[in-house]
C-alpha cells in the first residue's frame, strides 16, 4: 500500500512499517482529490481525512504520533500542520501538535494563526491549549485584520463545518477572559440583534 492509502485505510501498524524502511515518507507530499489536483504533506493529510470522517479523531492523533516519531516537519510551511488541525476541526491532532512543540505563532496565507482557525470553528478544547502554549489573543490577520474573537464572531454565524465543535460562545467568553479586547461595535450589534448569548461571551460569562 502506498502512503495515501495506509493514512486513509488508517492503518497505524502500516504506517509504521512503511516509515521505519523510509523515514524521508513522512514528508513526502501526497496527491488526493477527484483528479489528483491536491498536493499535501501527511500531516495535513491525516487532518482532512479527519475533517470528512474517513479517520476518527483518535485515529487520525495515532498517524499524527507515527508520523512526527519518524521526523514529520511540525511547523513546515508556516505552521500548516497546526493551522491545518485547527481548521479542519482535528482537535485530537492539534493538541498532539502542540505537546509535541509546534509553534503557535506562525502565520497561514491570509496572516491567521491556528488560534483564528480554532476560534472559527467553536473548537473551545484547542483555544484553550492554544491559549496555554502562548498563542497571542490578540493578533490580526493580514487580509481583514481580525483577531480570533473577530473570527469566532463570524464563524458563529456561519453554517457549521462537518466536524465543527459549535462552542463559539465559550471560545469567545475564555478569550475575554484571557485578556482579549472587545471593540465596542460587536456587543452593539449583538444588542441590536437581540442577541444576549453574544452579549454574554463578549463579557466573558458562560
Amino acid at each position: 500500500m502506498n502512503l495515501r492509502l495506509i493514512i486513509e485505510a488508517g492503518d497505524v501498524a502500516a504506517l509504521g512499517r512503511l516509515l521505519a524502511d523510509h523515514p524521508a515518507a513522512a514528508n513526502d507530499p501526497i496527491r488526493w482529490g477527484k483528479n489528483d489536483e491536491i498536493l499535501t504533506r501527511p500531516l495535513h493529510f491525516v487532518c482532512d481525512k479527519a475533517f470528512d470522517r474517513t479517520l476518527s479523531g483518535q485515529r487520525a492523533a495515532l498517524l499524527a504520533r507515527v508520523l512526527i516519531d519518524a521526523g514529520a516537519d511540525i511547523d513546515h510551511q508556516n505552521g500548516d500542520p497546526l493551522n491545518a488541525a485547527a481548521s479542519l476541526g482535528a482537535t485530537e491532532v492539534g493538541l498532539l501538535l502542540l505537546e509535541a512543540g509546534a509553534r503557535t505563532d506562525l502565520r497561514g496565507i491570509f496572516g491567521e494563526t491556528a488560534l483564528h482557525w480554532a476560534a472559527s470553528i467553536g473548537d473551545a478544547v484547542l483555544v484553550q491549549r492554544l491559549v496555554d502554549k502562548g498563542a497571542l489573543v490578540d493578533v490580526k490577520d493580514d487580509k481583514w485584520e481580525a483577531t480570533p474573537i473577530a473570527w469566532a464572531l463570524h464563524g458563529w454565524n456561519e453554517p457549521p463545518p462537518a466536524r465543527n465543535q459549535g462552542r463559539h460562545h465559550d471560545v469567545v467568553a475564555y478569550l475575554v477572559r484571557a485578556g482579549a479586547g472587545v471593540e465596542p461595535k460587536w456587543l452593539s450589534e449583538a444588542l441590536s440583534k437581540g442577541r444576549a448569548d453574544v452579549v454574554a461571551a463578549l463579557r466573558g460569562e458562560i
